[in-house]
């Protein structure tokens, strides 16, 4: 995709959700928030489309199976009571029902705690979890209500075919094409579903200020819309926590339809700016907090013990696959190395196939603990990256042909390759010793993920209260 496709593919997305016909189900549709470059992103506009009839039986099961655990399961969704702030965050993976703090948020409920701040965490279940922990929100609802989802679903679906067949561009036909398509698929009933969840959440508790995460997803407008069903004076807030593309779209823009966050918590001085740039954030306060991710910055007095690389997924569908294989053929050329594959927690326990003896998967070890002993790092759009080389990693962004660019620390000058192929890495890598660059890399990272900052928790709060 290039540069002229993907701003037009941006704009049709948004005259779509905000053009003559828009709904909440509209919305609810993935496909019509074009978060960033990321080919996860991108390729939902180029891949071929499918018939509509193809997508039919699918969406048909769907709802059948959504509607058999409806009537099978009870749905109370909380208990009564009034709270201070409404955290809705995300269950990509089982195992962090274990941690002390939540994957996304960290000790923010602890910090809440200790100001005498009443709290809520709510988990979209994004893993299909069955257990009966009560901060996880179920992947059902009541019959009646599933039904009436999935009707305003194809209400949505009916729109966008007509506004397809009255579209004078061929990239508004297009999108609004695919995303009729999408609009009755289980990503887009989830939403829904989401949205009704939460406005019965905050129906009960009355929360002064409901928080989420911040990257352009369609649930996050949905979470943002329920939370004022009940109260216009819910204070809506986004948390930033992971990195903001260069071209990242659907955080920097209004939708309306009161969709959108009155304030933002911000991870780093760099995303903070970039943010801050963005015309359509203009009436959005945004406040820097930092992340709990920041690792101290390292200092190495030359190169650590051993010879490792770290290979860095991001969570999208076909990233592991990707740096998985660069990883095999890098250490096939290179086998000296020990190269060290490290999976996104979304994805879970992968299964790999027979692996060269200087490839292995990290297990029962922090993402600190693998960075203490590496030297080097490949990445493509985690920003994991950002953790390594504030720990001295060297970092080598791992490039594919006919894809924008999509690297979360673009702007490091110094100390950070490109390759684009396993060659070319065998070929380019040395001893990183130039400290100088390595501290000044590790400085410019902090400054996209800076230690947590208490304080701007103080000022959320008075912002609820004006």
């Amino acid at each position: 995709m290039t540069e002229q496709e993907y701003t037009a593919i941006a704009a049709a997305c948004d005259r779509l959700l905000q053009g003559e016909g828009t709904s909440l189900a509209r919305v609810a549709i993935p496909l019509l928030h074009l978060v960033n470059e990321h080919p996860a992103c991108t390729s939902l506009y180029t891949r071929a489309t499918l018939a509509a009839w193809e997508d039919a039986p699918r969406a048909a099961l769907r709802a059948a199976r959504a509607l058999l655990r409806a009537l099978r399961q009870k749905h109370a969704l909380t208990t009564a009571g009034a709270i201070d702030v409404l955290i809705v965050s995300h269950l990509v993976n089982p195992a962090q029902l274990e941690q002390e703090d939540d994957h996304y948020f960290g000790p923010l409920q602890r910090l809440l705690t200790d100001m005498g701040i009443t709290s809520r965490l709510a988990l979209v279940n994004h893993c299909g979890h069955q257990g009966l922990d009560e901060t996880v929100l179920p992947d059902h609802a009541p019959p009646a209500i599933e039904a009436h989802l999935w009707l305003q679903s194809l209400k949505a679906r009916n729109a966008l075919l007509k506004a397809a067949r009255a579209a004078r561009e061929p990239v508004d036909r297009k999108v609004a094409t695919l995303a009729s398509r999408q609009a009755w698929l289980a990503p887009t009933i989830a939403n829904l579903r989401l949205h009704w969840q939460i406005a019965g959440i905050c129906k009960q508790h009355r929360p002064r200020i409901v928080l989420t995460t911040c990257a352009g997803d369609a649930c996050e407008r949905l979470i943002w819309n329920a939370a004022r069903t009940n109260s216009a004076r819910t204070l809506c807030v986004g948390y930033q926590h992971a990195g903001v593309l260069q071209k990242a779209h659907a955080i920097r823009r209004p939708i309306g339809a009161n969709c959108d966050p009155d304030a933002i918590l911000t991870s780093g001085e760099i995303p903070h700016a970039m943010l801050a740039n963005s015309p359509g954030l203009a009436a959005t306060r945004l406040i820097p907090y930092g992340s709990h991710r920041a690792l101290p910055v390292r200092a190495r007095e030359g190169a650590p013990p051993g010879n490792t690389c770290l290979v860095l997924p991001d969570a999208a569908p076909g990233e592991y696959a990707v740096l998985l294989q660069f990883a095999q053929e890098c250490a096939r050329l290179k086998p000296e190395i020990t190269f060290k594959l490290r999976p996104h927690p979304a994805t879970g326990k992968p299964t790999t196939p027979d692996l060269p003896a200087n490839l292995t998967v990290s297990a029962g070890t922090t993402l600190a603990q693998d960075c203490a002993t590496a030297r080097y790092c490949l990445y493509r759009g985690s920003s994991a990256v950002i953790q390594a080389v504030m720990a001295g990693v060297k970092p080598f962004y791992v490039k594919q042909s006919n894809e924008l660019p999509f690297d979360p620390i673009a702007n490091l000058k110094e100390w950070r390759e490109t390759v684009s192929s396993p060659a070319e890495f065998a070929a380019g890598i040395q001893p990183p010793g130039n400290d100088k660059e390595q501290k000044n890399a590790a400085n410019f990272c902090q400054r996209y993920m800076a230690p947590l900052r208490p304080e701007a928790l103080t000022e959320l709060l008075s912002l609820a209260r004006q």
